[in-house]
């Protein structure tokens, strides 16, 4: 079975309202590791909502995901098993 995440448009008609809400892209991502609490994918976003980061816990590698095209720009080896972010900082 393989991870993936949905990209959800929360309010597509902008009414204030969520019950269009709707799947807008689907994409691949690196493999979890659950066990017992640990192991589940995170997100974080940088400060200018150009790009969010998605951990792969079982593949210990860290996506870059373009918010605009909705496309993985970059995957980086960091080891291990990361299960957190923290991004700081935008293009100021």
């Amino acid at each position: 079975v393989e991870d993936v995440c949905d990209v959800i448009a929360l309010d597509p008609n902008g009414d204030g309202r969520f019950d269009d809400a709707k799947v807008v892209k689907t994409v691949p991502v690196g493999p979890s590791r659950v066990r017992g609490h640990s192991g589940h994918h995170a997100i974080g976003f940088d400060a200018d909502a150009r790009t969010a980061y998605l951990t792969n816990p079982g593949d210990g590698t860290v996506m870059a995901l373009d918010l605009k095209t909705l496309a993985i720009k970059a995957t980086f080896k960091v080891g291990g098993q990361p299960t957190a972010l923290v991004v700081v900082g935008g293009r100021d």
